[in-house]
């Protein structure tokens, strides 16, 4: 069932869409499940009107030339508009799916490779290479039968298998700006892992563990700085004054800050001397 065979359905084209903003596909895929949920879908211009289009979840076939095997990839969450020919992809959403893509032409690429210009899922350890139509990057896909959909083992989600999909979810800006400390350099976080909702919608987060700072790094403004910019959330949990030892002596205080010895003796007691 795997193998490619001869089929009448016409090729069509699964484009990479980074203007979209969610999955579209049209009479080219085959829609397995519908859901109770309808969106208002706008043209560019006013004048274009609005539509509302149903939220399905649908498949389209991949045939693999190199290999000579058929690969359904499945794209939850997405439109249907029935009137479309060809299907539109955020590359944004392949992403969250765990899909790698580079989408540099391999003939623009200046050291090209196999990877440039392809997209590889490593739960199937499938590497498909997009063609171009015009300046777009796209997988040439077709609507698959029904005992293609049914009987083939290799099967890629393009789209996490989310019970929903928000592109408005105010999380993946902040996790964006969250990725530069103050410096404008890239913010140490540390371990990468999945963020579920309550529907279980997968967006793609940084596991933050809280910190503990002592009292040294609280009061240094640089140490401080970085470890706020670094991680989303800090703690101090004890603060403990221990002997303090003058880094200036009361002379010098009372001249910089021309003050009274007296003045200067009581300041360098009663502060910590991070600042001074």
């Amino acid at each position: 069932m795997s193998s490619i065979a001869s089929n009448d359905a016409p090729d069509t084209r699964t484009d990479l869409d980074s203007h979209a903003d969610s999955p579209v596909v049209g009479r080219n895929a085959l829609v397995f499940e519908t859901s109770n949920t309808t969106v208002q879908v706008k043209g560019f211009t006013p004048s274009l009107g609005s539509k509302t289009v149903p939220i399905v979840n649908a498949a389209v076939a991949y045939d693999d030339l190199f290999n000579n095997k058929i690969i359904i990839l499945i794209i939850y969450n997405a439109l249907y508009v029935k009137e479309m020919e060809h299907n539109l992809i955020p590359p944004f959403v392949m992403r969250l799916a765990q899909i790698e893509l580079d989408e540099e032409p391999k003939f623009l690429a200046k050291n090209p490779t196999l990877e440039h210009h392809s997209m590889f899922c490593p739960r199937t350890n499938n590497r498909l290479h997009f063609s171009l139509h015009g300046i777009v990057s796209y997988l040439p896909t077709r609507l698959p039968t029904q005992d293609e959909f049914n009987g083939v083992d290799v099967r890629i989600e393009l789209t996490p298998p989310a019970e929903s999909w928000n592109p408005h979810d105010p999380r993946y800006a902040d996790q964006e700006a969250n990725m530069l400390d103050y410096r404008g350099q890239l913010a140490l976080h540390s371990e990468r892992r999945p963020l579920a909702t309550n529907n279980r919608q997968t967006v793609l987060a940084f596991e933050v563990n809280s910190v503990s700072l002592s009292i040294s790094q609280a009061m240094e403004p640089w140490s401080l700085a970085t470890a706020l910019t670094a991680q989303r959330e800090y703690r101090v949990k004890t603060v403990a004054s221990g002997e303090r030892r003058a880094l200036i002596s009361p002379e010098e205080l009372a001249n910089t800050w021309r003050i009274s010895l007296d003045t200067a003796k009581s300041t360098i007691q009663a502060t910590t001397q991070r600042l001074v």
